[in-house]
């Protein structure tokens, strides 16, 4: 994975309580839900948000384990996607990998989602698997 420059002004830190509502709005404009009520420290399980200038930008979530890690819930805000922050992220959470001695890190996309397929592939990602989702109404 390529280096590139780091942005100073932005923050990638645990989520706290206090980001609930700024998450929660961030994966709502993303995915159309906010992923309901997640618990904030699963062992094997970091939330986390990017936040510039005291306010919060961005969210992730990285499922670890020894081998392996997981992006899920990866979204900018709207108003801020194709200015870098989710390539300086993405580069952050991969390079933690490479320093925890982690062999894969793997993330899901929509397929549909040309503008994240485009990022993740010039980052090094390659497609592994595709998955159909169904819904039934109860």
């Amino acid at each position: 994975m390529a280096g590139g420059p780091s942005d100073p002004s932005l923050i990638l830190r645990p989520v706290t309580s206090n980001d609930i509502t700024e998450e929660a709005l961030i994966l709502t404009e993303a995915f159309g839900d906010s992923a309901g009520s997640m618990v904030l420290d699963a062992l094997d399980e970091s939330r986390l948000v990017a936040e510039r200038a005291g306010k919060v930008i961005a969210t992730i979530r990285v499922h670890r384990t020894p081998e392996q890690w997981g992006i899920y819930g990866f979204a900018v805000e709207p108003q801020l996607r194709g200015k870098g922050i989710g390539r300086e992220l993405l580069r952050r959470v991969c390079r933690q990998a490479h320093e925890a001695g982690v062999t894969q890190l793997h993330l899901e996309v929509e397929i549909d989602n040309d503008r994240a397929l485009g990022l993740y592939t010039s980052l090094g990602f390659t497609q592994t698997s595709t998955e159909d989702y169904f819904d039934i109404p109860l």
